[in-house]
């Protein structure tokens, strides 16, 4: 596994980078910069536009937000410069999100009642810093949104099927799309103990339709990263439907590639903040599915003296919940897979092989409860326990 062991790695922190990124910027400029959109009448000069962003922007996000400078066209929209929100405090020094530019453009009519309705979120060069401290949480995970039934801010009287229509915010939100052009991304994950860092250089993202309240959302996301001085190239697209009232994502179809290595995944979850509960089809790769983190990241230490090396296509159902552990059942194509057990057997690349398998990850061990191998002449049956990505108990 030489040569995929270093992917896994690198992906499973990708992933977890590509999930947490995406919803953070969402909320940070649709939330804060679409409630200072609101409360900004035509007369103000400049000065006193930054003052009310800042002042929105700070409170939707639970930071002391600064920016440049701030101004506005009644045809074109906004234009902020300068955008800075600090990290979390006692955490890494510096800022969580920074961007030189960013731009927004609205639709006036909606805002004479009430609601927001912007077109496009751009942003061009923005530096983003997202930390993992384990049970503290992330860097962000102080930030709240605006509590249902408090006043948004508005130019005019919101009517009341507006209060509840975008995911129980407290006024009306639509995005037409969100474009973020050459981010830079650092992820610090400390939550094992020591600290590992991932870098997405050059990360492009287009999200369309942006909806809060079950609204088809699609996206396309492009970027190479980097870990441990290897270079990956990720490409992501799809949809789903968000409901944030409900923290659950519907009509979820979403496939890409990293280097080469293919998935696609399809279904839908419930409690994302809290008990993630998924109920997900999906193909992908055995060297995927570890870095994902819904099987442990060396089968060649399961049991001691299995060598395992080569692909293998796995279909697989995603049940269960974060609390409680996340149920895998799947099966495996492994054609052109190598494996050996000591001096038991030996299966060479390009021979037909199937494994049936259940698995259940609980946060600090995995058990593989059943599998069901054959090939060749060959079947095998058993079950694992591993803690720490070593095996302490199987049997075959």
């Amino acid at each position: 596994m030489g040569a995929i062991l270093p992917k896994v790695v690198a992906m499973k922190k990708l992933v977890k980078v590509v999930l947490v990124t995406g919803g953070v910027l969402f909320g940070l400029l649709a939330l804060a910069l679409g409630a200072a959109a609101v409360i900004i009448p035509m007369k103000f000069p400049p000065e006193k536009l930054k003052s009310m962003a800042v002042e929105a922007a700070s409170k939707a996000l639970n930071r002391k937000v600064s920016v440049g400078s701030v101004k506005f066209n009644i045809l074109k929209g906004f234009q902020i410069a300068d955008l800075k929100v600090p990290n979390r405090a006692g955490w890494t020094p510096g800022n969580f999100v920074s961007a030189k530019g960013i731009s927004i453009s609205y639709k006036l009519l909606p805002l004479l009642f009430g609601k927001i309705a912007l077109g496009e979120i751009r942003l061009e060069n923005p530096q983003i810093l997202v930390e993992n401290r384990g049970k503290a949480g992330f860097n962000f995970s102080d930030m709240k949104a605006p509590a249902e039934g408090t006043q948004a801010p508005k130019l005019g009287t919101p009517p009341p099927s507006a209060k509840k229509s975008s995911g129980g915010l407290p006024f009306a939100l639509s995005v037409d799309s969100l474009n973020i052009l050459h981010a830079k991304v650092a992820y610090l994950d400390a939550s094992g103990g020591g600290v590992e860092r991932t870098d997405l250089p050059d990360l492009n993202l287009k999200v369309r339709n942006i909806s809060l309240d079950g609204g088809k959302t699609t996206l396309l996301l492009t970027s190479p990263f980097t870990f441990q001085k290897m270079t990956y190239q990720l490409k992501l697209e799809g949809g789903a439907r968000y409901d944030l009232s409900a923290q659950s994502v519907k009509d979820m179809a979403l496939k890409g590639d990293v280097s080469g290595v293919g998935f696609e995944f399809s279904g839908s979850a419930k409690h994302l903040s809290d008990n993630f509960t998924p109920d997900i089809k999906g193909s992908a790769s055995l060297e995927i599915l570890k870095t994902i983190g819904l099987l442990p990241k060396s089968l060649a230490s399961m049991p001691q003296g299995l060598e395992l090396k080569g692909p293998a296509k796995v279909d697989f159902t995603l049940g269960g919940n974060l609390n409680e552990g996340l149920a895998l059942n799947a099966t495996a194509e492994g054609t052109g897979a190598y494996i050996r057990y000591k001096d038991l057997f030996l299966k060479e690349s390009k021979m037909p092989m199937r494994v049936e398998f259940k698995s259940l990850y609980a946060k600090t061990f995995f058990k593989v409860t059943s599998y069901h191998a054959v090939f060749r002449d060959w079947e095998a049956d058993g079950a694992f326990t591993y803690k720490n990505d070593v095996s302490y108990d199987f049997t075959l």
